[in-house]
């Protein structure tokens, strides 16, 4: 191997117990992509975009626990986009959610589920589905175990609401 490349890419960089974490971890991250759904493009992908809502206000504005929403919403940006106009990821962008009909930003093959689920995500919605993805809509692709912690989950609902 060339002697030129960075040190995490020579030999003997990571015992096989670490190299084999870190493949599980992006296995199990990239599980929420695949799945039985269409692709995009076809019929059940939704597109209709609903209009935005007015501009939300700053964390501080609404009340938000800045620095544990600031933390805390890191977990969401493993899979998420939060800006406006971002890209999807492995999960839709959250830019403007709350309001919004669960299964409907454009460019995102949702899972049938979702799609039928009839959602409209607000501030309720989202902490029970923060709080246990499956359990609160079994079946849903959402590779994700939950925020248990009730304050966490009233950061990052809080964040999502100033993000419109």
């Amino acid at each position: 191997m060339p002697r030129n490349l960075p040190e995490v890419w020579q030999p003997g960089w990571a015992t096989p117990g670490v190299r084999t974490a870190a493949l599980l971890a992006l296995a199990l991250t990239l599980v929420g992509c695949g799945g039985d759904e269409p692709s995009a493009g076809s019929d059940a992908t939704v597109s209709a975009e609903p209009a935005a809502p007015p501009a939300g206000p700053s964390l501080e504005e609404a009340g938000c626990d800045v620095e544990r929403a600031s933390k805390v919403v890191e977990q969401c940006k493993v899979c998420h986009s939060v800006e406006a106009g971002a890209a999807n990821l492995t999960g839709p962008n959250l830019y403007g959610v709350v309001g919004r009909a669960a299964a409907s930003k454009d460019g995102f093959a949702y899972s049938k589920v979702l799609r039928e689920s009839g959602i409209v995500w607000d501030l309720e919605t989202l902490d029970a589905f923060l709080a246990s993805p499956l359990t609160y809509l079994p079946n849903n692709r959402m590779a994700f175990g939950g925020v248990t912690n009730a304050d966490d989950r009233q950061a990052i609902v809080c964040l999502l609401n100033t993000l419109r």
